[in-house]
């Protein structure tokens, strides 16, 4: 008997060591590969045998055929059955067991979920997914706004009495959750003379008591606009689109503030849910644009787009750091000296941001010889307006224009917009009544206004000619 009992304990050992790579001594529940040659049964993992490693009674060079394990893990799940099980959670997504279960057939949702969940998600085998569990970090969820259950929040971003916003808001107070003109402001008057007495009559009583229900539908009726204010938005105030636009991207921000018009119109949460998704849309395009520009450049990776980004910030901070006006005009006096030849003073210089644009855009005449791209080297501090909103949106001169004086596209194009829109309704505009529209700094809007006016996008009103504009 004892002899018995210990052959299979030999037995389960040497089942339970052929399961095991010879090297690396990892379970072979994939693909692995047997040795033919050798005497032993020698199985090794696709890693030892694709780098050649080797044991005593084992060589490189010995013949070999592939093993596909036929049931692996707890259950005795096949490799068949594991592929199936992936592709059913590509089809169906995560969690819809019951869907799953139908495609696995012999297997029971709950059998799919603990395999799953098990093998995949909190217990990984493999190296590749053990090391991507240990880094994953779960996304930043947008918040959804809501005002129907209760007033936290409102008491969190409550104006200060007697502000600005304050009185902008109907001096509406948060502490008592009532405006200070109410719906039927003087109800509370009829009350005022009412006094009881045990002697009065029952007319007396029954006036009384009608005069109280009127009273009581007065502040029902109040109750029900005070609930309708703060189930549609009707409150929200420049606080909380702060704390909306720190969840949303820029252009969803911006369409936000078009549409929250909207959710007076419909319940305020199901009004943030919806935008929720349709920010998480506005997320999405700007990334396929950033991938279809890398594209562009030739880039087929996420790990080449990644180091462009990288090398690209990191050429940014340099050009920060290196001073390209001293660098040039000690280049042209050595190839002054050089060469001999007189460097003409327009290429001898460097230039402010505003003369190259009044050069290029604006009223003075345009230098011979001399192209925008070899000033801009000259020029300081421009601004990077690539990766933008609405940046494909302008042409290649307003792009230079937009960076050299450090606008961005949706400014410049606001600024575009109001200038065309002035130049239509009055038959033309003048400079001064650029500058007077836009309330940014006057030597910005000259070549702006220069540039639209030398491509015939605005017109030039004449001298003779004088209109009143709504602004000073």
């Amino acid at each position: 008997m004892e002899n018995n009992q210990e052959t299979r304990q030999g037995n389960t050992k040497l089942k339970a060591g052929n399961n095991l790579c010879r090297k690396c001594r990892i379970i072979l529940d994939k693909v692995h590969i047997s040795c033919v040659d050798c005497e032993r049964d020698i199985k090794l993992c696709l890693k030892c045998f694709s780098s050649g490693k080797e044991i005593p009674e084992h060589r490189r060079t010995h013949a070999y055929k592939i093993e596909i394990p036929k049931t692996t893990g707890p259950g005795q799940w096949s490799i068949e059955e594991q592929e199936d099980l992936l592709t059913a959670m590509e089809n169906f997504n995560f969690e819809n067991w019951e869907e799953i279960a139908k495609v696995m057939k012999n297997r029971t949702k709950e059998e799919c979920k603990e395999f799953y969940m098990g093998n995949f998600i909190k217990y990984p085998k493999d190296r590749e997914l053990q090391s991507l569990v240990s880094n994953y970090a779960e996304p930043p969820r947008t918040t959804i706004l809501s005002s129907t259950e209760d007033n936290l929040f409102l008491e969190e971003i409550r104006p200060k009495v007697d502000s600005c916003l304050h009185n902008y808001l109907a001096k509406y107070n948060p502490h008592r959750s009532e405006f200070e003109c109410e719906y039927k402001n003087n109800s509370e008057k009829i009350l005022i003379n009412l006094k009881t007495d045990d002697n009065c009559e029952d007319w007396e009583t029954e006036v009384k008591i009608a005069l109280i229900d009127i009273y009581r539908d007065a502040l029902r009726k109040r109750r029900q606009r005070h609930r309708c204010v703060k189930r549609y938005g009707l409150l929200r105030n420049k606080e909380i689109d702060d704390a909306v636009s720190e969840e949303l991207s820029s252009t969803g921000f911006k369409y936000y503030q078009k549409l929250k018009v909207l959710a007076q119109f419909m319940n305020q949460e199901d009004f943030d849910k919806y935008f929720s998704q349709l920010d998480i849309c506005f997320r999405l395009k700007d990334d396929v644009k950033k991938l279809q520009n890398l594209r562009q450049l030739g880039i087929k990776t996420l790990e080449g787009g990644l180091m462009h980004v990288d090398l690209y910030r990191q050429r940014r901070t340099e050009e920060k750091r290196v001073d390209v006006s001293k660098s040039r005009r000690t280049y042209l006096q050595l190839s002054n000296c050089r060469s001999k030849r007189i460097v003409s003073p327009m290429k001898a210089r460097s230039f402010t941001r505003f003369e190259v644009v009044d050069m290029f855009f604006g009223s003075q005449h345009k230098p011979e010889n001399l192209t925008l791209e070899e000033i801009v080297r000259d020029v300081s501090q421009i601004l990077d307006i690539k990766d933008m909103p609405r940046y494909e949106e302008l042409n290649s001169n307003e792009k230079y224009l937009a960076s050299l004086l450090r606008f961005s596209p949706e400014k410049y194009l606001s600024m575009k917009k109001k200038l065309v829109s002035l130049s239509d309704k009055y038959g033309g505009i003048r400079l001064s009544h650029a500058r007077s529209a836009c309330k940014v700094n006057v030597n910005s809007v000259k070549p702006v206004y220069f540039y639209l006016l030398h491509t015939g996008i605005i017109k030039q009103l004449p001298n003779d000619v004088q209109i009143d504009l709504p602004f000073k």
